[in-house]
């Protein structure tokens, strides 16, 4: 129906307002902030319109190449747009209209996925993109103070590249390394234990053109290069093969022969770890179960393999059978949720009519992106051909004849560890065609990601391998019965499917032999965080934090812990009430938690639960792919509380709000991302409520007495280019103001100045209260837009992340302007008054709003959907409960 544009009508007011019918004849409004601006162009200036005839056919070749690896086409198009990436560092109008017309999709098409993942540059890159990671576990071991340190060295932001092309600049999430924290990714490749000094030093060799080999990988090659690298094609560097899983990695097992400690003997089910719980020891490599074999042969040589009866000998069991093996043995899927892995490849159609009939399938999730978990990739880097050989078994057990290694695109030396892994196999004649003369075909294809955590679940990864947004789909149907092309899949994750080659080797009783009843098993728990000695520890299921700490060196020495996640940034925090807790599904499941990926983040009593949960939630709101409301809208308004607490505007009532918004999502969302915000917010309140209120009645962070409301204030760039000071005028804040902002004393928590070795000082960890007077500012306040590829937005690809337009920018106040906004008696002083919007608040200077997560389309879309739901009465619990708790978002009333 058609409104007449009178001055109150949504179409002149400056927020809009939509009236409808709720199911009891109500009238319902939906008030949004106002739309942010979306620019339709994908370009910058000067990006190249078509390629040059000789690129064009050089890039048809490599795109020929890339398409035959897949059973559909438009799975290419990742590995598509990252190779046209690497023509000019960035995509272009030219780049995306290759990719569209080589797999017969609409230029639409392309762009909306190009724009969903944060990999994939939309202005131009330097010849080094230098990635900080500044999520909780690097941020308390000194990424804040790294980031800061080099903005100030080479005098640009976060996404700006130095006037000479060399060093692109960027704060990233957590990159699966946080047994080396604080790191630094150039091109995606590691530079472990940094410090401020050192990632100076860093860059510096990068602009001089001698470039500092990774700790862990091939010598560096440009972003273009790398570009390609993603994109499936050959590494022609020589050494290519170089840097395995380092010396972190292999802590536990370290530390096992160190005490002597053996595989326990078949029917020894419940031995404890500290005569020998640790699962194989470097000298009997036949007893090493996942990590040993690295300490004995290459780690990249097929020998290790060859060994096994799986590919020595062919598939030795028929299909079908491994599965029962899985089943006997009680394998437990290590990747999160702990589902019985021989029931989840029961599920697979047996027959030869109906979907049995269809193409089977099986996909190993590799794209590790939770904070805190750091298991599968160290695993990857040190065995990979454990990996390939389980892939092999499993595939043949359900009867696949193609399978898919979907692994993160942000850490480029596993993907070349793999891609050489796979060939070595082909070559020598365990994939590709009559494996070993058994009659079996398996082909076996690396897939790079782009950037994108949601595709950590299973069916939105299925969708980013099928070349589509990565957003989860509705159950049933299952994966089992329709995953990828609608055909039976199986997904499992790294550590599960490497566990399958030692579980035939040595057989149930001895895999049964380890862990618990119900948990059986070994399995890997990373340590990370405030620990003496990082590392992957590899022990059966059902040892203790305690024990573990014992042989970890324990917390960082003059330090006591405070709190700890038993399975990632997603699982429910545990204190040091919970040492005794037995490390298994069933008994941190009764203490209220998750053993999830078995990331043990470790803080001690100098974190701010506070800030550290914050920082998580502002991960998951970034990173919610925005499908559903109590996600969507839910981690947006949690953020929003967290920033006023920090600030110093918060009250007690928000405390509550947070409680209230978190149970409106727990449990109610599309997919385990919503549970994932919500959990570290619900316990950290029911332990650490006082420090909450602290944050309310001290006016700001306790951690931080000197300063309470400070808050860095970042410089933005402008749709035009130029430099922008938030509450001035575009033009008016260039580097200068930025050099002498960054000249006043910094103390990030996890300030590491003072130490060689990349770990804090403890001197400048401690507990605030012993330093009267020293300033202190809070953890950095990122806007989520500008993550990994930000300041893109106003090139014109909208990303559901946000962008860094200044007039959306921010889930955070800058600077002074903060502490001088709205007065307490205004309505920003609680959640905004729904007349508000969603600025919060509207009225203070200098605020910029970062822009939705959501194409404006799409947002719509949702709004429309919630107006059905309310009408027509068949809203979810979790829709009805979010428009009570979320009024700024949605409101319901009567008139």
């Amino acid at each position: 129906m058609t409104q007449s544009p009178d001055p109150t009508s949504a179409a002149t007011r400056p927020h809009g307002r939509q009236a409808e019918t709720g199911p009891q004849g109500q009238s319902v409004f939906i008030r949004l902030g106002p739309p942010p601006e979306e620019p339709n162009q994908f370009v910058v200036e000067g990006a190249p319109q078509t390629y040059p005839p000789e690129v064009q056919a050089r890039l048809e070749v490599d795109a020929k190449e890339i398409i035959g690896r897949y059973p559909d086409k438009r799975s290419a198009l990742l590995p598509l747009l990252h190779l046209v990436q690497g023509e000019d560092s960035y995509l272009t109008p030219a780049g995306l209209e290759f990719c569209a017309t080589q797999l017969g999709l609409t230029g639409a098409e392309v762009s909306a996925v190009a724009s969903f993942y944060t990999m994939y540059r939309r202005g131009p890159t330097g010849d080094y993109l230098v990635g900080v990671c500044t999520n909780t576990l690097c941020a308390i071991m000194g990424g804040d103070a790294i980031f800061e340190e080099l903005k100030e060295h080479l005098g640009i932001g976060n996404d700006e590249t130095t006037a000479d092309g060399t060093v692109t600049l960027q704060h990233i999430e957590c990159n699966a390394a946080c047994d080396y924290a604080p790191v630094v990714m150039v091109n995606w490749e590691f530079f472990d234990n940094q410090t401020p000094e050192s990632a100076c030093e860093l860059v510096d060799s990068l602009r001089t053109g001698n470039p500092k080999e990774p700790t862990r990988g091939a010598p560096l090659c440009a972003f273009r290069e790398t570009s390609r690298i993603l994109a499936g094609l050959p590494d022609q560097r020589p050494d290519q093969g170089q840097g395995g899983a380092g010396a972190a990695t292999l802590a536990g097992l370290r530390v096992a022969k160190e005490n002597g400690m053996q595989a326990p003997e078949p029917r020894n089910r419940h031995r404890k770890a500290t005569h020998d719980g640790f699962v194989g020891n470097p000298v009997d490599a036949g007893d090493q179960p996942v990590l040993g074999r690295p300490q004995v042969v290459d780690p990249g040589n097929l020998s290790a393999s060859r060994r096994l009866p799986g590919n020595a000998q062919g598939p030795v069991h028929g299909p079908g059978r491994g599965d029962r093996h899985r089943q006997d043995s009680g394998l437990r899927g290590r990747g999160g949720a702990g589902f019985a892995t021989g029931t989840k490849w029961s599920f697979i159609p047996q027959g030869d009519k109906g979907a049995a009939a269809k193409p089977h399938y099986l996909v190993v999730n590799a794209d590790e992106s939770e904070p805190g978990t750091c298991k599968d990739i160290p695993l990857m880097l040190a065995t990979p051909h454990v990996l390939v050989e389980g892939i092999i078994i499993a595939a043949y057990a359900i009867r696949a004849h193609h399978a898919f290694i979907y692994v993160r695109g942000e850490v480029l030396p596993v993907l070349r560890r793999l891609q050489n892994a796979v060939a070595e196999a082909y070559a020598a004649g365990y994939l590709g065609r009559n494996i070993a003369g058994s009659g079996f075909d398996l082909e076996l294809v690396v897939h790079a990601g782009a950037g994108a955590y949601i595709c950590g679940e299973e069916t939105a990864l299925l969708d980013s391998l099928e070349g589509r947004r990565g957003q989860p789909r509705l159950r049933p149907p299952f994966p089992a019965v329709a995953g990828l092309y609608g055909c039976p899949t199986v997904i499992n994750n790294v550590e599960t499917i490497a566990s399958v080659p030692a579980i035939i080797l040595h057989g149930v009783d001895w895999f049964r032999s380890m862990g618990t009843e119900k948990s059986p098993g070994f399995t890997l728990y990373s340590l990370s965080g405030h620990v003496t000695r990082p590392g992957q520890y590899e022990a059966p299921l059902g040892i203790t934090l305690r024990e573990l700490l014992d042989y970890a060196g324990g917390v960082r020495a003059g330090h006591r812990l405070k709190f700890w996640t038993p399975g990632g940034s997603s699982t429910p925090l545990l204190t040091d009430e919970h040492l005794d807790v037995p490390l298994d599904y069933e008994g941190v499941g009764a203490v209220g938690s998750m053993l999830g990926t078995k990331a043990l983040e470790i803080f001690d009593e100098t974190t701010c639960v506070v800030r550290a949960v914050r920082r998580w939630t502002e991960f998951y709101k970034h990173e919610s792919c925005g499908k559903c409301t109590p996600c969507r809208e839910g981690t947006f308004w949690l953020d929003k509380i967290y920033e006023r607490l920090e600030t110093g505007r918060g009250t007690h009532e928000d405390i509550d709000k947070l409680l209230d918004i978190s149970d409106s999502i727990l449990g109610k969302a599309f997919c385990a991302l919503g549970d994932g915000a919500a959990s570290p917010v619900m316990s950290s309140i029911n332990y650490f409520r006082d420090e909450y209120v602290a944050h309310v009645e001290g006016g700001g962070c306790p951690f931080d007495p000197g300063n309470p409301c400070s808050w860095r204030t970042e410089t933005r760039r402008d749709p035009n280019g130029r430099h922008r000071k938030p509450g001035g005028p575009a033009g008016d804040g260039d580097a200068d103001h930025r050099r002498k902002r960054n000249k006043r004393p910094q103390r990030h928590f996890g300030d590491p100045r003072g130490r060689a070795d990349g770990h804090p000082d403890p001197a400048v960890l401690r507990p605030p209260a012993a330093r009267p007077g020293r300033r202190v500012p809070p953890m950095s306040g990122r806007g989520r837009g500008t993550t990994k590829t930000a300041g893109l937005v106003h090139h014109g690809l909208h990303r559901r992340h946000g962008g860094t337009h200044p007039a959306h920018l921010g889930s955070r106040r800058q600077g002074p302007a903060r502490r001088h906004g709205a007065a307490a008696d205004q309505p920003s002083a609680g959640l905004p008054d729904v007349r508000q919007g969603r600025r919060m608040p509207a009225a203070e200077p200098g605020h910029v709003q970062r822009p939705s997560r959501i194409p404006l389309h799409r947002r719509q879309t949702h709004v429309r959907q919630a107006h059905q739901h309310l009408r027509t009465g068949i809203a979810g619990p979790g829709t009805l409960h979010l428009v009570r708790a979320l009024h700024p978002v949605l409101r319901t009333d009567r008139r």
